[in-house]
Protein backbone atom coordinates (compact mmCIF):
# COMPACT_ATOMS: atom_id res chain seq x y z
CA UNK A 1 0.00 0.00 0.00
CA UNK A 2 1.50 3.29 -1.09
CA UNK A 3 1.68 6.46 0.95
CA UNK A 4 -1.34 8.09 -0.73
CA UNK A 5 -3.61 5.11 -0.02
CA UNK A 6 -2.56 5.05 3.62
CA UNK A 7 -3.42 8.73 3.93
CA UNK A 8 -6.88 8.19 2.41
CA UNK A 9 -7.53 5.23 4.73
CA UNK A 10 -6.52 7.27 7.77
CA UNK A 11 -8.89 10.08 6.78
CA UNK A 12 -11.77 7.64 6.39
CA UNK A 13 -11.13 6.06 9.81
CA UNK A 14 -10.90 9.49 11.45
CA UNK A 15 -14.14 10.54 9.78
CA UNK A 16 -15.95 7.45 11.05
CA UNK A 17 -14.68 8.02 14.60
CA UNK A 18 -15.73 11.67 14.48
CA UNK A 19 -19.20 10.63 13.29
CA UNK A 20 -19.69 8.27 16.21
CA UNK A 21 -18.35 10.82 18.70
CA UNK A 22 -20.76 13.52 17.52
CA UNK A 23 -23.62 11.05 17.65
CA UNK A 24 -22.83 10.05 21.24
CA UNK A 25 -22.73 13.71 22.35
CA UNK A 26 -26.06 14.39 20.63
CA UNK A 27 -27.72 11.37 22.28
CA UNK A 28 -26.52 12.42 25.72
CA UNK A 29 -27.84 15.95 25.20
CA UNK A 30 -31.19 14.60 24.00
CA UNK A 31 -31.52 12.37 27.07
CA UNK A 32 -30.88 15.32 29.41
CA UNK A 33 -33.46 17.43 27.60
CA UNK A 34 -35.92 14.56 27.83
CA UNK A 35 -35.34 14.20 31.57
CA UNK A 36 -35.81 17.94 32.07
CA UNK A 37 -39.03 17.89 30.07
CA UNK A 38 -40.31 14.93 32.10
CA UNK A 39 -39.51 16.72 35.36
CA UNK A 40 -41.30 19.83 34.16
CA UNK A 41 -44.35 17.80 33.13
CA UNK A 42 -44.36 16.02 36.50
CA UNK A 43 -44.17 19.32 38.36
CA UNK A 44 -46.94 20.80 36.23
CA UNK A 45 -49.08 17.77 36.99
CA UNK A 46 -48.45 18.20 40.72
CA UNK A 47 -49.31 21.88 40.51
CA UNK A 48 -52.52 21.11 38.65
CA UNK A 49 -53.52 18.51 41.23
CA UNK A 50 -52.97 21.08 43.97
CA UNK A 51 -54.91 23.71 42.04
CA UNK A 52 -51.95 25.96 41.30
CA UNK A 53 -51.55 27.68 37.97
CA UNK A 54 -48.87 29.89 36.55
CA UNK A 55 -48.31 33.00 38.59
CA UNK A 56 -50.00 31.56 41.71
CA UNK A 57 -53.57 32.03 40.46
CA UNK A 58 -56.62 29.78 40.64
CA UNK A 59 -59.47 29.65 38.17
CA UNK A 60 -62.94 28.47 39.17
CA UNK A 61 -62.53 24.98 37.73
CA UNK A 62 -59.37 24.24 39.68
CA UNK A 63 -60.84 25.80 42.79
CA UNK A 64 -63.96 23.64 42.54
CA UNK A 65 -61.88 20.50 42.04
CA UNK A 66 -59.69 21.29 45.02
CA UNK A 67 -62.64 22.12 47.25
CA UNK A 68 -64.27 18.80 46.38
CA UNK A 69 -61.18 16.96 47.61
CA UNK A 70 -61.35 18.24 51.20
CA UNK A 71 -64.58 16.38 52.12
CA UNK A 72 -65.97 19.27 54.17
CA UNK A 73 -69.16 19.33 52.09
CA UNK A 74 -69.76 15.67 52.90
CA UNK A 75 -69.31 16.36 56.61
CA UNK A 76 -71.99 19.05 56.56
CA UNK A 77 -74.48 16.94 54.58
CA UNK A 78 -76.04 15.39 57.67
CA UNK A 79 -78.86 13.57 55.86
CA UNK A 80 -76.55 12.27 53.12
CA UNK A 81 -78.69 13.44 50.21
CA UNK A 82 -75.72 15.07 48.42
CA UNK A 83 -77.19 18.56 48.92
CA UNK A 84 -77.12 21.13 51.68
CA UNK A 85 -80.40 22.51 52.97
CA UNK A 86 -80.27 25.89 54.69
CA UNK A 87 -79.75 24.44 58.17
CA UNK A 88 -76.88 22.22 57.01
CA UNK A 89 -75.38 25.14 55.11
CA UNK A 90 -75.49 27.47 58.12
CA UNK A 91 -74.24 24.79 60.52
CA UNK A 92 -71.30 24.17 58.19
CA UNK A 93 -70.34 27.84 58.34
CA UNK A 94 -70.74 27.83 62.12
CA UNK A 95 -68.22 24.97 62.37
CA UNK A 96 -65.94 26.67 59.86
CA UNK A 97 -65.83 29.98 61.72
CA UNK A 98 -65.16 28.16 65.00
CA UNK A 99 -61.47 27.91 64.26
CA UNK A 100 -60.40 26.87 67.78
CA UNK A 101 -62.99 24.03 67.84
CA UNK A 102 -64.58 24.95 71.19
CA UNK A 103 -68.14 24.68 69.82
CA UNK A 104 -68.81 28.41 69.92
CA UNK A 105 -67.83 31.46 67.90
CA UNK A 106 -66.23 34.17 70.00
CA UNK A 107 -65.88 37.81 68.98
CA UNK A 108 -62.31 37.47 67.72
CA UNK A 109 -63.28 34.55 65.49
CA UNK A 110 -66.31 36.48 64.24
CA UNK A 111 -64.29 39.63 63.51
CA UNK A 112 -61.69 37.69 61.54
CA UNK A 113 -64.08 35.45 59.62
CA UNK A 114 -66.58 38.16 58.73
CA UNK A 115 -63.69 40.13 57.25
CA UNK A 116 -62.16 37.12 55.46
CA UNK A 117 -65.50 36.17 53.91
CA UNK A 118 -66.38 39.73 52.99
CA UNK A 119 -69.54 39.96 55.08
CA UNK A 120 -70.89 43.49 55.01
CA UNK A 121 -73.36 45.58 57.00
CA UNK A 122 -73.19 43.31 60.05
CA UNK A 123 -72.03 44.01 63.59
CA UNK A 124 -71.13 41.75 66.49
CA UNK A 125 -73.75 43.32 68.74
CA UNK A 126 -76.50 42.36 66.30
CA UNK A 127 -75.47 38.72 66.50
CA UNK A 128 -74.60 38.32 70.20
CA UNK A 129 -78.15 38.74 71.43
CA UNK A 130 -77.54 37.56 75.00
CA UNK A 131 -74.34 39.63 75.35
CA UNK A 132 -72.27 36.75 76.73
CA UNK A 133 -69.29 37.33 74.43
CA UNK A 134 -69.81 34.28 72.22
CA UNK A 135 -72.32 32.91 69.73
CA UNK A 136 -74.15 29.65 70.16
CA UNK A 137 -75.51 27.99 67.04
CA UNK A 138 -78.94 29.60 67.35
CA UNK A 139 -77.51 33.13 67.62
CA UNK A 140 -75.15 32.44 64.75
CA UNK A 141 -77.94 31.14 62.50
CA UNK A 142 -80.12 34.17 63.19
CA UNK A 143 -77.31 36.57 62.31
CA UNK A 144 -75.88 34.61 59.40
CA UNK A 145 -79.21 34.19 57.63
CA UNK A 146 -79.36 37.96 57.24
CA UNK A 147 -76.54 37.70 54.68
CA UNK A 148 -78.82 36.15 52.04
CA UNK A 149 -75.93 34.03 50.76
CA UNK A 150 -77.89 30.79 50.66
CA UNK A 151 -80.43 32.16 48.20
CA UNK A 152 -77.67 33.93 46.27
CA UNK A 153 -75.60 30.75 45.89
CA UNK A 154 -78.61 28.60 44.92
CA UNK A 155 -78.09 29.08 41.21
CA UNK A 156 -80.96 26.87 40.01
CA UNK A 157 -83.38 28.05 42.71
CA UNK A 158 -84.26 24.55 43.98
CA UNK A 159 -83.77 25.56 47.65
CA UNK A 160 -80.77 23.28 48.12
CA UNK A 161 -77.09 23.66 47.33
CA UNK A 162 -75.03 21.20 45.34
CA UNK A 163 -71.31 21.00 45.98
CA UNK A 164 -70.69 22.87 42.74
CA UNK A 165 -73.03 25.68 43.78
CA UNK A 166 -71.34 25.93 47.17
CA UNK A 167 -67.79 26.12 45.83
CA UNK A 168 -68.84 28.52 43.07
CA UNK A 169 -70.44 30.80 45.67
CA UNK A 170 -67.35 30.61 47.84
CA UNK A 171 -65.12 31.43 44.87
CA UNK A 172 -67.26 34.49 44.20
CA UNK A 173 -66.89 35.72 47.80
CA UNK A 174 -63.09 35.68 47.50
CA UNK A 175 -62.74 36.97 43.93
CA UNK A 176 -62.64 40.52 45.25
CA UNK A 177 -61.48 42.17 42.02
CA UNK A 178 -63.94 40.27 39.83
CA UNK A 179 -61.36 38.93 37.36
CA UNK A 180 -62.62 35.30 37.62
CA UNK A 181 -59.30 34.26 39.15
CA UNK A 182 -58.01 34.03 42.71
CA UNK A 183 -54.53 35.38 43.27
CA UNK A 184 -52.43 34.24 46.22
CA UNK A 185 -53.85 36.86 48.59
CA UNK A 186 -57.45 36.11 47.64
CA UNK A 187 -56.85 32.39 48.02
CA UNK A 188 -55.26 32.61 51.49
CA UNK A 189 -58.57 32.23 53.44
CA UNK A 190 -59.13 28.83 51.81
CA UNK A 191 -56.09 27.41 53.59
CA UNK A 192 -57.23 28.96 56.86
CA UNK A 193 -60.77 27.60 56.83
CA UNK A 194 -60.82 24.63 54.45
CA UNK A 195 -57.23 23.47 54.09
CA UNK A 196 -56.57 19.75 54.42
CA UNK A 197 -54.59 20.32 57.58
CA UNK A 198 -57.67 21.49 59.49
CA UNK A 199 -59.79 19.40 61.80
CA UNK A 200 -63.53 19.25 61.96
CA UNK A 201 -66.05 18.88 64.71
CA UNK A 202 -68.68 16.20 64.83
CA UNK A 203 -72.02 17.37 63.49
CA UNK A 204 -74.25 15.01 65.44
CA UNK A 205 -74.27 14.18 69.11
CA UNK A 206 -73.23 10.71 70.10
CA UNK A 207 -75.63 8.28 71.68
CA UNK A 208 -74.82 5.72 74.34
CA UNK A 209 -76.52 2.96 76.26
CA UNK A 210 -75.65 1.66 79.69
CA UNK A 211 -76.50 -1.51 81.55
CA UNK A 212 -77.00 -1.26 85.28
CA UNK A 213 -76.62 -3.93 87.90
CA UNK A 214 -78.32 -3.89 91.27
CA UNK A 215 -77.90 -5.67 94.51
CA UNK A 216 -80.67 -6.60 96.88
CA UNK A 217 -80.44 -6.79 100.63
CA UNK A 218 -82.14 -9.72 102.31
CA UNK A 219 -84.48 -8.78 105.02
CA UNK A 220 -85.51 -11.12 107.81
CA UNK A 221 -88.93 -11.35 109.29
CA UNK A 222 -90.62 -13.06 112.14
CA UNK A 223 -93.93 -14.76 111.99
CA UNK A 224 -95.65 -18.00 111.56
CA UNK A 225 -93.70 -20.64 109.71
CA UNK A 226 -90.61 -18.48 109.94
CA UNK A 227 -90.58 -16.90 106.44
CA UNK A 228 -88.72 -13.74 105.65
CA UNK A 229 -89.88 -10.78 103.62
CA UNK A 230 -88.42 -10.24 100.16
CA UNK A 231 -85.98 -7.36 99.91
CA UNK A 232 -85.48 -5.17 96.80
CA UNK A 233 -82.51 -3.09 95.80
CA UNK A 234 -81.55 -0.66 93.03
CA UNK A 235 -78.22 -0.15 91.37
CA UNK A 236 -76.72 2.42 89.00
CA UNK A 237 -74.74 1.49 85.91
CA UNK A 238 -72.65 3.49 83.50
CA UNK A 239 -72.38 2.91 79.76
CA UNK A 240 -70.52 4.50 76.92
CA UNK A 241 -71.66 5.04 73.35
CA UNK A 242 -70.03 5.95 70.08
CA UNK A 243 -71.03 9.19 68.40
CA UNK A 244 -72.53 8.97 64.96
CA UNK A 245 -72.62 11.55 62.16
CA UNK A 246 -69.68 13.37 60.71
CA UNK A 247 -66.62 14.44 62.56
CA UNK A 248 -65.69 12.98 65.93
CA UNK A 249 -68.84 13.12 68.00
CA UNK A 250 -68.83 11.22 71.28
CA UNK A 251 -71.71 10.37 73.53
CA UNK A 252 -72.22 8.91 76.96
CA UNK A 253 -75.21 7.08 78.25
CA UNK A 254 -76.34 6.31 81.77
CA UNK A 255 -78.11 3.09 82.54
CA UNK A 256 -80.07 2.09 85.60
CA UNK A 257 -80.71 -1.42 86.80
CA UNK A 258 -82.81 -3.00 89.47
CA UNK A 259 -81.81 -5.86 91.67
CA UNK A 260 -84.00 -8.11 93.74
CA UNK A 261 -83.13 -10.15 96.79
CA UNK A 262 -85.03 -12.81 98.59
CA UNK A 263 -84.71 -13.69 102.26
CA UNK A 264 -84.82 -17.34 103.24
CA UNK A 265 -83.78 -17.06 106.79
CA UNK A 266 -86.23 -18.62 109.19
CA UNK A 267 -87.89 -16.54 111.81
CA UNK A 268 -89.25 -17.48 115.12
CA UNK A 269 -92.96 -17.64 115.55
CA UNK A 270 -95.48 -19.23 117.79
Amino acid sequence: MNKQEKSVRKMIINGICLFFLVGAVACNSSEKQGDTASEQMSQEGSDAAAGNTAGGTWDSNRFNTTFASNNRYGEWDANRDSYLDENEYTRGFYRTWDTNRDNKVDQNEWNTASRDFGMQNQTWDKWDSNRDGSLDEKEYRTGFNQSGWYREWDGDGDKRLSQQEYSTGLFGRWDRNGDSMLDENEYTPYNTYYGNGGTGNGMNNGTGTGTGTGTGTDRTGTGNNGTGNTGTGTGNGNGTGTGTGTGNGTGTGNGTGTGTGTGNRPGSGS
